[in-house]
């Protein structure tokens, strides 16, 4: 927290969050890899628990026309398949097919379920002024790339004003301080509802608490930080009086949100507001590289988003 400003902690204080989630369907975008389907269940869940429905997006990867000469004066024909598909049109047909597949997945989950299912060139925008929440995927090789974050994840949070849920499974799942908890992990120095109201309301669909981790301001005395953050927390108090809290005071943000997130229900962490922020950027990209479960990234700007719920 940085210095604190009487003025917005009682603003703070006086804003009661919501239980209500924002009113939209949960969006899920997904491309040709086998990998891209791990999200799907987890956001079919998160819609109907939700109560409202879900919006699969199936990005589709356009090959460059082939073309061979077929006469030696230079006539050029397009290269077609055997059955006499080109290789766009064979790419549109097996996506349809995935996405077919992914609805059933999605049913699976829930059959009452409502799926709007679609096809996308690869590269158009998917996010609608309507969504409440957007999932992806990690790919591959996540945590030796990088992964979507924040060239992809992040981006899309802050352009589409919502939060991003960077879905991923343990692949050896460990009993961290915070095991099943929810973990939130505010940016220092900007407004920390966005995160909170995510990562509550997250709690409480899960019957279970939340690991507030927090920096305190250089400035402030870790006495006074803790007491302008009780300020903060509690709102969060009277509206979810069955959730759990825990705050924890750290210098170091990234690694005690990793250590923290060791077997969490989920990780809610804050994005920074402004795209040239590169230490901001690095701080995400360590903690969604760091942790194995799902991360959601909540960008400053939700704030107004989150509180039309």
């Amino acid at each position: 927290m940085s210095t604190p400003d009487p003025r917005a902690i009682a603003r703070l204080r006086s804003r009661l969050p919501s239980r209500v989630e924002p009113a939209g369907p949960v969006l899920v975008t997904l491309d040709d890899t086998p990998a891209s389907h791990l999200p799907v269940r987890w956001a079919a869940a998160e819609a109907a628990v939700r109560g409202t429905t879900l919006r699969v997006v199936r990005s589709v990867v356009t090959p460059p026309p082939v073309v061979v000469p077929a006469t030696p004066w230079g006539t050029w024909y397009p290269w077609t398949s055997a059955d006499g598909r080109s290789p766009a049109r064979a790419a549109w047909d097996a996506a349809r097919a995935d996405l077919e597949d992914v609805v059933r997945q999605a049913h699976e989950v829930d059959p009452r379920l409502g799926v709007d299912a679609g096809l996308a060139q690869a590269g158009a925008a998917s996010a609608r002024r309507d969504d409440a929440l957007l999932v992806v995927g990690r790919r591959r090789g996540f945590r030796a790339l990088g992964g979507p974050v924040p060239g992809t994840a992040c981006r899309a949070a802050r352009r589409a004003r919502l939060p991003v849920a960077v879905v991923g499974l343990a692949d050896s799942p460990q009993a961290g301080p915070s095991a099943h908890r929810v973990v939130a992990a505010p940016r220092a120095g900007e407004d920390p509802t966005g995160v909170l109201d995510v990562a509550f309301r997250a709690a409480a669909r899960r019957a279970t608490g939340v690991t507030v981790v927090h920096v305190p301001g250089a400035t402030l005395p870790a006495a006074v930080a803790a007491e302008v953050l009780a300020e903060v927390l509690d709102p969060y108090a009277q509206v979810f009086p069955e959730v759990d809290v825990r705050t924890r005071a750290v210098s170091a943000l990234a690694r005690a949100v990793v250590q923290e997130s060791e077997g969490a229900a989920l990780t809610v962490v804050g994005v920074p507001s402004s795209p040239r922020d590169v230490t901001g950027r690095s701080l995400v990209r360590r903690i969604v590289s760091g942790t194995r479960g799902t991360v959601v990234l909540v960008p400053s700007e939700t704030s107004a988003h989150e509180r039309r719920g």
